[in-house]
């Protein structure tokens, strides 16, 4: 009896009009591709904070083409700022830069199925303690937001650095100076300060899962800001390949100013103005992301 198959069932195992192919199949997200050599890459960008899904539509015969690349960055942390005791009362301090969100670069072998993923929030600036980033979570692996930046004490003085997702530490403020440490990044702690001058932002880290050469760099510390004694000092400079916002001089932090790189906002510094003092906050860090890529030819 001869062997009969529909070609609904050829296309299910990988047959159809273009003939046979040995690659997986997935939908989700941002798709773009690029070639190196004689092999084309497909990617899947996920940059839409909340949930979000990869699904495998099709696995490939090959083990080894069920291995795929994939990128989680968490939520970069938000600047702490000059905190106020009252709407009227305003001291000279200076807030902490938000630390970077952690960076995972790794492989995961897919099945066929639908993957759940999360992109986590960037923390928002504060006039206090800036807040948290969220986690980017996907593939059984999480990648932690960044820590907020502390707020300047109830008293002329400066605040830390938050922590970076991965853990470095953020940098220690200058009580003397009333300045902000810098925010940690992936790759290294934020820097103290013993100085007028905030501390700057700890380092990001790069990858190239995007288009295969091209270095991107995530998870990058905000800067720390500026302090007040005798005569005011220069916000410290955050993670710039990572847009990650540097600490106010003399005003608000600067938010982080690169989509989707997990990077900490800048400190905020009180504001002289004429003989009176203002409050000013820090800024946002940057959302996190969810990058995947795998072989198509």
């Amino acid at each position: 009896m001869p062997l009969i198959t529909t070609f609904a069932s050829l296309s299910a195992r990988g047959f159809g009009l273009g003939g046979f192919s040995p690659f997986i199949v997935a939908t989700g997200g941002t798709i773009s591709t690029y070639t190196v050599g004689s092999i084309t890459y497909k990617v899947h960008t996920f940059a839409t904070t909340g949930s979000n899904s990869f699904n495998v539509l099709r696995t490939s015969g090959i083990s080894a083409y069920n291995d795929i690349r994939v990128l989680l960055v968490g939520g970069g942390g938000g600047g702490g700022g000059s905190q106020p005791t009252s709407p009227t009362i305003h001291y000279l301090g200076s807030g902490g830069g938000g630390g970077g969100g952690q960076v995972i670069d790794s492989t995961y072998t897919v099945t066929q199925t639908n993957y759940s993923l999360s992109i986590g929030t960037k923390g928002a600036g504060s006039y206090f303690d800036g807040t948290n980033g969220n986690s980017t979570t996907g593939f059984s692996l999480t990648a932690s937001g960044g820590y907020g930046g502390l707020g300047a004490p109830y008293v002329n003085g400066g605040g830390t650095g938050g922590d970076s997702g991965s853990g470095n530490l953020g940098g220690t403020g200058s009580a003397s100076f009333y300045t902000g440490g810098g925010g940690a990044g992936d790759s290294s702690a934020g820097s103290s300060t013993t100085t007028r001058d905030g501390g700057a932002g700890g380092t990001s880290t790069s990858t190239n899962i995007s288009d295969g050469s091209t270095n991107v760099y995530y998870g990058g510390g905000g800067g720390g800001a500026g302090g007040f004694s005798g005569g005011a000092g220069t916000g410290g400079a955050g993670d710039s390949l990572s847009g990650a916002g540097n600490g106010g001089t003399n005003g608000a932090g600067i938010a982080a100013s690169l989509a989707n790189r997990g990077a900490g906002g800048g400190g905020g510094c009180a504001q002289l103005i004429g003989s009176t003092v203002y409050s000013r906050p820090g800024a946002d860090g940057s959302d996190g992301v969810v990058i995947v890529s795998y072989r198509i030819s």
